[in-house]
């Protein structure tokens, strides 16, 4: 069931960013969070004002998990920071492109494994 209702969300955001008037922020009286959809407006929040954005969702957090609860997602405030000041040059455009053969790769493979054994 949970899988129809993403496919249902997934549609439904996408007719939402198609046909919406103010196509770059929106939301959903069924989401509580609104929708960024411009790409400028996306990097603004992501990269150049971070700093304003810290702190995640309070839905999310991991409870007792020891693993998940030091994951970037799950963090917030000066532990968050901390973290993504250290994972941040890992993920820099120049690391990425380098990253890139090595992912596709990967991918490939695991598409290649999917396709095998839904046969």
């Amino acid at each position: 069931m949970a899988l129809l209702q993403n496919s249902f969300m997934a549609t439904h955001l996408t007719y939402l960013l198609n046909h919406n008037p103010f196509r770059n922020l929106f939301g959903t009286k069924n989401l509580v969070k609104s929708m960024v959809a411009d790409p400028e407006l996306v990097q603004a929040i992501l990269v150049r004002d971070f700093h304003v954005f810290t702190d995640r969702s309070r839905a999310s957090k991991s409870g007792d998990d020891s693993i998940a609860k030091h994951s970037l997602v799950h963090m917030s405030g000066d532990a968050w920071r901390g973290v993504r000041a250290i994972v941040s040059p890992t993920f820099s455009p120049n690391k990425l492109r380098q990253m890139y053969p090595i992912i596709s790769q990967c991918v490939s493979e695991f598409i290649t494994h999917l396709d095998q054994s839904c046969h």
